[in-house]
């Protein structure tokens, strides 16, 4: 099948299951599959594809159309121009609470600040207030050790670890 086929296909697939957003998940989840951008699939869009490419990206959709998260099969989203990892154990950050960290870095609380991100889950705020204020010290709290876990990549792959003392407790 050629590659614009196999994108109608899938989008097909994912409004019958009445996914709100069915060409952005399809175009994402075959990428994914492929290996490529968004981008490579329209610049290519007569490449023919293998039918195990073709069975990935069939697989990708068919857990998008049960109602996972994009983010969570792809196992990335960004935040705040931060690629984070993401999975089953964290939600996904969202791109409304991005509002949160503007107006925590509209408070403009000096160079030397220290905070606490409660059930900080992924690490997502607490990443991205420490990769615009070098000086800060943050503390990622979450009840959840396998949230914590994802925090903890995430600290280490952004190179952050440094800076954020991870805690597991209630708030």
């Amino acid at each position: 099948m050629l590659l614009h086929e196999v994108l109608a296909s899938l989008v097909a697939s994912l409004r019958r299951a009445n996914c709100d957003t069915a060409r952005l998940d399809a175009e994402l989840l075959l990428a994914q599959a492929l290996g490529v951008s968004r981008s490579f699939i329209y610049a290519h869009r007569d490449d023919v594809i293998t039918q195990q490419q073709l069975a990935t990206a069939q697989q990708l959709i068919a857990r998008r159309a049960e109602g996972e998260p994009v983010a969570h099969i792809i196992g990335e989203r960004e935040f705040w121009s931060l690629p984070l990892q993401v999975d089953r154990r964290v939600l996904t950050p969202r791109p409304e609470t991005e509002c949160l960290v503007e107006a925590v870095l509209g408070l403009q609380l000096g160079a030397s600040c220290s905070f606490i991100d409660a059930g900080t889950g992924s690490g997502a705020i607490a990443l991205a207030l420490l990769s615009e204020q070098p000086a800060w010290q943050g503390i990622a709290l979450d009840i959840d050790s396998e949230a914590l876990a994802v925090c903890k990549a995430n600290a280490l792959a952004l190179g952050f670890a440094n800076r954020l003392q991870i805690v597991r407790g209630h708030w």
